[in-house]
């Protein structure tokens, strides 16, 4: 179970840094490219995987 934890972890460092880095720039009134939109979502998405592999028993 540790091992699916640890990459659960280092799944959240790395997406909450997207979403930190999106979320600064709509902050400044940049719009994000289309593509920069589709990676925070897919940040998000995989943000909710790794609760899902937290909370598992």
């Amino acid at each position: 179970m540790l091992p699916r934890w640890r990459a659960a972890l280092d799944v959240l460092v790395t997406e909450a840094s997207v979403v930190l880095i999106g979320a600064n720039q709509l902050g400044d009134g940049q719009p994000l490219e289309d593509a920069d939109l589709t990676r925070l979502r897919v940040a998000a998405l995989r943000i909710f995987d790794a609760q899902e592999v937290l909370h598992a028993r």
